[in-house]
């Protein structure tokens, strides 16, 4: 994770994640407007990259358990 805001298509798979959704045009010149504020733009970077920290690192307990019963290493 970077620390880079996302702007995303407003599916599922993004459901839980700390970014701006966006299901049609007008709300992705909304997003986009809303990230032309320095200060909502760091905040919603630093956001994600806890939340993939937490969530999709390869660190995380979690995630690490998953890819070991996947790859049948444990």
């Amino acid at each position: 994770a970077l620390g880079l805001p996302v702007i995303a298509t407003a599916i599922t798979p993004y459901a839980s994640a700390p970014i701006l959704r966006a299901a049609n045009q007008d709300q992705w010149l909304a997003a986009l407007r809303e990230l032309e504020d320095p200060l909502r733009r760091q905040t919603l970077g630093l956001a994600l990259k806890s939340w993939v920290s937490q969530h999709h690192s390869l660190s995380a307990e979690s995630t690490l358990r998953q890819w070991r019963t996947a790859l049948r290493l444990s």
